[in-house]
């Protein structure tokens, strides 16, 4: 179990145990993790919901992972969006998407996700129900960010997101990340299909965009694309 230790350490703010040597068993484990986020966001929404409004509920939830999470994935989609959008050489726009300032096109793209996100959670089905689409849609989000470290290569050295996709161990990632994915069977039924389809078009439209612009994938933008997997998620969850 070290590396679902290690991707609880490395994906949220919980404190646990360092594990050395964990990072190429870890990230089949992201998906899970991904699950656990989602179900405390639930559980706050569907507490808070029937006491203070759906709208209210939404943003604690929303809060709830990002709070968990540290902001990763979140950070990752600023700084993505900052750099991809700057039409600098491919140098320039890695060195902008590891400095730490905020630029305009981020924050344009985090609070547009952000809005979706507290909008589109509002719309999930109430009680229980809700619970567990919240926790399929972080869940597969994060599945998608899997998919694409499983089929991307690196766009630069240094950092954990490129330590992870250096160090994938690719089949047991596909599979529990598949499992992950395919269990919105649950929520959506037949429109399964659709569903996936859904999660998965805003993180290759991502991919392809950082492998046309800096030729491959960095830590950022796997954080960007599970942000856009996760409205998407969220569009097929509420349908």
């Amino acid at each position: 179990m070290n590396g679902l230790v290690a991707a609880v350490g490395f994906l949220t703010r919980i404190p646990v145990r360092p594990v050395s040597g964990a990072i190429p068993s870890s990230v089949k484990w992201f998906p899970v993790v991904g699950l656990g986020v989602g179900s405390a966001a639930g559980i706050v929404d569907w507490s808070l919901s029937s006491v203070a409004g759906d709208t209210l509920g939404a943003v604690a939830a929303v809060a709830t992972a990002i709070v968990l999470t540290g902001a990763l994935h979140e950070d990752g989609l600023a700084d993505t969006f900052d750099g991809l959008s700057s039409m600098r050489t491919r140098e320039r726009q890695l060195e902008i998407m590891k400095d730490s300032r905020l630029g305009t096109f981020g924050a344009a793209a985090l609070v547009l996700v952000l809005v979706a996100r507290v909008s589109l959670v509002t719309g999930l089905p109430s009680g229980a129900a809700g619970v567990v689409a919240l926790a399929w849609a972080h869940g597969v989000s994060r599945a998608a960010a899997v998919g694409v470290m499983v089929l991307a290569r690196t766009a630069g050295e240094g950092g954990l997101g490129v330590a992870h996709v250096a160090g994938l161990r690719r089949m047991p990632a596909a599979v529990m990340a598949a499992l992950v994915a395919t269990g919105g069977w649950w929520i959506v039924g037949d429109g399964i299909l659709w569903a996936l389809l859904a999660v998965a078009v805003g993180p290759a439209l991502v991919w392809l965009w950082a492998q046309r612009r800096i030729d491959g994938v960095t830590g950022d933008v796997l954080g960007a694309c599970q942000q856009v997997a996760l409205v998407g998620a969220l569009v097929a969850a509420g349908a």
